[in-house]
């Protein structure tokens, strides 16, 4: 009986030597540190010691507990290389002058061509497009504009004053002024009837003249000269004269 019991175990425990030895043998080339340990040389946790020895380990996609850190230093990276390929690019770009049209300047006012040069490369270093050099153009504008206006307006009132005070000087002049006012403006225009030069009116005024007291006294007496001259002494008067108006006025020319 205890024979028949003996062979039963041991044929058992042949058995289960077959059925494990396998991964025994697996677990032995895996790992080892471990030994085998145990009835019939084997148990239950060799499968996982195999495999965990067995497989490379891989993170996947959600990572371990460091991936956020691992992810940011990788983007760094990354963004640094996409950058030191884009630098060259930016420095070609800031290398080359940008180009301008025409621009659009005040009515009357021209530029030279050194300027508007001097122009075009200060608002290509500083990067001004088309719109914003214009604008820069319009305040120049303006302000040539303003500064014209002031210095026409400054110059009208200089010479508006200056007239003034010459046709002061007129009106209180002993000889010119006074009573004789109207006599002497009258005598000084038909000298210049007399002499043939009638645009010399214009003259005057455009040059803001014609109240100068040297003038009129000039054309006053020349006037005066003038109708003096058709009256000569001795002679009967015929209301002709044969004294030139040049000589009336400048006498006789040697």
């Amino acid at each position: 009986m205890e024979e028949t019991n003996k062979d039963a175990v041991t044929e058992t425990a042949t058995e289960a030597s077959a059925t494990v030895a396998p991964t025994t043998e697996t677990a032995a080339a895996g790992s080892a540190a471990e030994g085998i340990k145990g009835e019939g040389g084997a148990r239950d946790v060799t499968v996982t010691e195999t495999a965990e020895a067995g497989k490379t380990k891989r993170e996947g996609l959600l990572g371990g507990e460091n991936a956020a850190e691992k992810n940011a230093a990788t983007e760094t990276s990354a963004e640094k290389a996409e950058e030191g390929k884009a630098e060259p690019d930016k420095a070609d770009e800031a290398e080359k002058p940008l180009e301008y049209t025409d621009f659009k300047l005040a009515d009357g006012m021209v530029a030279d061509d050194e300027s508007l040069k001097e122009f075009k490369e200060l608002a290509s270093s500083k990067k001004l497009s088309q719109e914003e050099a214009q604008r820069l153009i319009d305040i120049q504008n303006r302000l040539m504009k303003t500064n014209s206006e002031r210095f026409v307006a400054e110059v009208d009132k200089q010479t508006n004053a200056l007239i003034d005070k010459w046709e002061g000087e007129v009106r209180s002049d002993e000889e010119l002024g006074g009573a004789n006012l109207a006599a002497t403006i009258s005598t000084a225009r038909k000298a210049v009837t007399q002499l043939g030069v009638p645009e010399v009116f214009d003259i005057l005024n455009e040059a803001n003249l014609a109240s100068n007291p040297a003038i009129i006294r000039l054309l006053y007496r020349a006037g005066k000269a003038l109708g003096e001259a058709k009256y000569a002494y001795g002679v009967p008067n015929t209301g002709k004269s044969d004294v030139s108006a040049a000589q009336a006025i400048y006498g006789e020319m040697n």
